[in-house]
């Protein structure tokens, strides 16, 4: 079995947070709401790869404010690892990569306008706590 190391980014602008839209389908077969992050590569620290993630993904800088949860989850023989981080938008203007088909900036009270995972939910929740 492979472990892969993942972050996630709660990214704040204001009092609203942002979700990205795959373009793909998931391994559910629909194309859902989720956070921007990725695969951390070997030996790279954890705050460049989540600022690379977002940058990838959106084309926005973000300052890295503290990690917020831990989570873990096997498939397909890989067992997946990931760290959820706090974020704040720094600078930039969205322009979603070739993965993924739109963005929204939401407030939590819109939470229920989307579907979206119990986990995002959850994480956007602790993050609107701190």
């Amino acid at each position: 079995m492979e472990a892969h190391i993942r972050v996630t980014a709660i990214v704040v602008k204001g009092k609203s947070f942002l979700l990205i839209k795959r373009a793909q389908k998931d391994e559910f077969g629909k194309k859902t709401w989720t956070l921007p992050g990725g695969r951390v590569n070997l030996g790279e620290n954890l705050e460049k790869a989540i600022k690379r993630e977002v940058k990838e993904e959106t084309n926005l800088d973000i300052r890295v404010i503290k990690p917020l949860g831990t989570w873990s989850a096997v498939k397909d023989k890989i067992w997946a690892i990931g760290i959820c981080f706090l974020c704040k938008y720094k600078k930039g203007k969205v322009k979603i990569s070739k993965e993924h088909s739109d963005f929204l900036f939401l407030r939590l009270k819109e939470l229920n306008k989307v579907k979206i995972e119990k986990w995002i939910k959850d994480y956007v929740k602790l993050a609107s706590e701190k």
